[in-house]
């Protein structure tokens, strides 16, 4: 990490399909090993069965599950004197999104 100054953020190309940023980047995510196309092609079929199945935009129902597991708030150690204390702090709205991204993607569905 440099001491000078923070790391300048890299711009995103939308993707292909739906002109969407947060789609890039949650496909940036998945990736595995730079095989863009594999993760491309995992994002886009769940997107056709969400989509069959809820009749719904998969993009807006895609936006409303980032949306509820976005976290708001989270705790930071504090030191006072001689205790640390979990301060309860407000989350940056670029984190938020980076925590749910990450979050989706490592939630494991329950065997029915």
């Amino acid at each position: 990490m440099s001491r000078r100054h923070r790391a300048e953020k890299r711009d995103v190309i939308p993707d292909a399909k739906f002109g969407d940023l947060v789609l890039t980047k949650f496909m940036n995510s998945l990736m595995k090993d730079g095989k863009k196309s594999a993760a491309e092609s995992i994002v886009y079929g769940a997107f056709d069965i969400v989509e069959a199945k809820s009749k719904q935009d998969p993009i807006t129902v895609f936006h409303t599950a980032l949306d509820n597991i976005r976290p708001a708030v989270e705790v930071r150690s504090r030191r006072v004197g001689g205790a640390t204390y979990q301060v309860p702090v407000e989350v940056r709205t670029d984190r938020q999104q980076a925590t749910a991204i990450r979050w989706l993607i490592r939630i494991r569905p329950q065997a029915r």
